[in-house]
């Protein structure tokens, strides 16, 4: 069943248009990250605190059917806002290309934490914390923050064969 409820658009434009477009074209358009070429995902979820319907475009990081969602916020010291909805409300709908399911998200934790580094997570990919030099401390790579399942499926992590199709570091 999909979320209801009253849809807040994101403050920020670039992600009001990217996910207008990406919805009105039913997944063929708006497809990747606008700043960096990298495809996307729209996750549809409950705000934290409004308790309204929140929409995102998060990079496309999928391994069978598993999607790992990477809270980056491009290399500062806060989560992104959409990392707290999701603790708070982990039943989301995504919607991957023409396709939308029900799925539920969790935070990793310990060990399975510190090894999830899908394509695109790494040195070199503009998502780690060592891109920002005002970020003191700041030089390991960002890890994965939750991974999001369908919402009857087991949400065990796995560390193989995450798949970031047309990411420059290639799909592995």
């Amino acid at each position: 069943m999909p979320l209801e409820g009253e849809y807040e658009p994101s403050p920020a434009q670039w992600v009001r248009e990217q996910v207008a477009l990406y919805e009105s074209s039913g997944g063929t358009q708006g497809t990747t990250l606008w700043d960096t070429g990298l495809p996307v995902v729209i996750v549809t979820m409950r705000g934290a605190r409004s308790g309204r319907i929140r929409k995102v475009p998060l990079m496309r990081v999928e391994h069978e059917g598993r999607y790992a969602a990477v809270a980056s916020k491009g290399g500062f010291p806060r989560h992104p806002v959409w990392y707290l909805n999701l603790k708070a409300n982990p039943h989301v709908d995504l919607q991957d290309g023409p396709r939308r399911q029900g799925m539920t998200a969790r935070e990793l934790t310990g060990g399975e934490r510190a090894s999830a580094r899908p394509p695109g997570c790494g040195a070199g990919s503009g998502l780690h914390r060592g891109n920002r030099p005002d970020v003191q401390g700041a030089a390991a790579a960002v890890p994965v923050g939750m991974v999001i399942c369908p919402r009857r499926a087991s949400s065990a992590w796995s560390r193989t064969s995450w798949s970031t199709p047309g990411h420059p570091l290639g799909d592995t």
